[in-house]
C-alpha cells in the first residue's frame, strides 16, 4: 500500500519556491501554488502543483519527493499572456490558476497584469471559441454512438468524459467565465451561471454515472438538442455545411 509521510505540502511548496527563485534569480517573475493544496483542501495523498513565470524558460519538471507527486511548469510570461488573451475552446478550464493562485514569490504585479488581460478580451473571441467547442461536443457524441454500436463500454465512457469536458467549456465561453474546479466538479459552478442549456446538470449527471447504452443514447440526444437550442439563442454558430467550398479551407 502507498504510504506518504505526514508532511506539510504548503511548507514543501515554499521550500521549492525558495530554491527556484535562488537558482534562477531575475529570470523569475512569479512562483505560484495551485490546486487542492493552495485551496487548503489537501488530503493524505494530495500532490503539489506549482507554476513559474519566467522571462525565457519553458519546461516541465515532474517528480516525487518523499512519495508526494510534484509538478512544476515553467512558462514564459508572454506565453501565458497569449493563453489568456487568445481564447481557446478549452479556455474556461485552463486559466483559473493563472488568475487566482497562491503566490509564493512575485516580482512586480504579475497576477494583476494577467487579470487585466482577461478584462480586455473582445466578446467575439469567446463566441468564436464557443463555436469550435460545439464541433468538439458533436465529434465526441458521434464517438460515443460508435462505441455503443460496437458494445465498447470503455470507449463509450472515454467519449462521454470528452462530451462533458467540451460541453462545460462551451457553457463557460458563452458566459465569458472560467472554472475554479474543471471536470465533474464544474457542474456546481455551472448551476450558478445565468446562461446554460435546459436541464444541463441533470442530464450530465446521468451521463457521468450511467453504464446502460439505451439510457446513454437517450440522454445524449436530449443533451445535444438542448445545447443546439441554447446555442441558437446565444447566437453561437454550429458550423455544419451542406457543401464543400474553398472558403472553408
Amino acid at each position: 500500500m502507498i504510504s506518504i509521510p505526514e508532511i506539510s505540502r504548503s511548507e514543501v511548496a515554499r521550500k521549492l519556491s525558495e530554491i527556484i527563485s535562488r537558482k534562477y534569480g531575475d529570470n523569475i517573475y512569479l512562483v505560484a501554488l495551485y490546486g487542492s493544496v493552495a485551496r487548503g483542501e489537501e488530503g493524505e495523498y494530495s500532490d503539489i502543483d506549482l507554476y513559474v513565470v519566467t522571462q525565457n524558460i519553458s519546461k516541465r519538471r515532474y517528480f516525487a519527493y518523499r512519495n508526494i507527486p510534484i509538478t512544476i511548469e515553467y512558462y514564459r510570461k508572454d506565453d501565458i499572456q497569449r493563453i489568456l488573451y487568445e481564447v481557446s475552446s478549452t479556455w474556461p478550464s485552463e486559466v483559473y490558476h493563472f488568475l487566482h493562485p497562491k503566490v509564493l514569490y512575485e516580482r512586480g504585479e504579475v497576477v494583476r497584469e494577467f487579470r487585466e488581460i482577461v478584462k480586455q478580451i473582445p466578446d467575439e473571441k469567446f463566441k468564436e471559441a464557443a463555436s469550435i467547442a460545439l464541433i468538439e461536443i458533436y465529434e465526441n457524441i458521434c464517438k460515443t454512438l460508435n462505441a455503443i454500436q460496437r458494445g465498447n463500454l470503455g470507449r463509450c465512457i472515454e467519449a462521454i468524459w470528452n462530451i462533458a469536458w467540451h460541453s462545460d467549456n462551451f457553457i463557460g465561453l458563452v458566459n465569458k467565465t472560467y472554472f475554479e474546479k474543471p471536470g465533474f466538479r464544474a457542474l456546481d459552478e455551472i448551476e450558478r451561471l445565468n446562461k446554460k442549456p435546459r436541464r444541463y446538470a441533470y442530464l450530465m449527471k446521468i451521463l457521468w454515472t450511467s453504464r446502460d447504452f439505451n439510457t446513454i443514447k437517450r440522454v445524449i440526444n436530449e443533451l445535444w438538442n438542448s445545447i443546439l437550442e441554447f446555442s441558437r439563442k446565444e447566437e453561437i454558430i454550429f458550423r455544419n455545411y451542406a457543401k464543400l467550398d474553398e472558403d472553408l479551407l
